[in-house]
């Protein structure tokens, strides 16, 4: 009789601790994914939070997901610097400018955004380069209420120019700033009708 009670309680024993080991090896880890996602699904809830409200502090309007999205191209959540890089070129070659060098310098940390400064040298004709400035300064345009985005906003922080020398290209060296969203920082309080 007591070996009859042995295998059952045996076969108990084992059920119970295969349960055991599936607990620890297959639900507890996805638990901790779980909660994981649930950490990165608030961030991001935070961060179009604060964007919807840095975007309603300019244009006071309804604010749908296109906007969302323009805003997002604009000033995209990550610095992103292979992408940021591949665009300046990009400008360059479509207003016919060459970029002699770039030289990209520490991102900073401002409340609610990262500037990030970006050295460069260029040569091309006074026009190109005036061309190319001008594709810098328009990338991300507000006409009446709409916001206008073909890429990154920049803005022009310097321009020294070279005379050229025996008909060569014009050379040019500017320092731009590209900019990033810094995610759940607080916004700055902008002043009414500053832009």
């Amino acid at each position: 009789m007591l070996k009859r009670l042995r295998h059952p309680l045996a076969a108990a024993g084992l059920a119970l601790a295969v349960a055991v080991a599936g607990i620890g090896l297959l639900v507890l880890p996805q638990r901790d994914r779980s909660g994981r996602l649930d950490r990165e699904i608030a961030s991001t809830r935070v961060q179009v939070a604060s964007a919807s409200a840095f975007v309603k502090e300019y244009h006071p309007e309804a604010l749908d997901s296109a906007d969302l999205f323009r805003l997002s191209k604009a000033m995209p959540s990550s610095v992103g610097m292979p992408d940021l890089l591949l665009q300046l070129q990009r400008v360059a070659d479509s207003a016919g400018v060459v970029l002699d060098s770039v030289a990209p310098r520490a991102v900073q940390q401002r409340t609610g955004y990262r500037a990030i400064p970006i050295a460069l040298t260029a040569s091309g004709s006074f026009y190109s380069v005036s061309d190319f400035l001008l594709r810098l300064r328009s990338s991300v345009r507000v006409r009446g209420s709409n916001l206008d985005v073909t890429g990154r906003l920049y803005s022009v922080l310097g321009v020294s120019l070279r005379q050229p020398v025996r008909g060569r290209d014009l050379q040019v060296s500017l320092t731009v700033s590209a900019y990033a969203f810094a995610g759940a920082a607080p916004l700055p309080a902008s002043p009414k009708g500053a832009r």
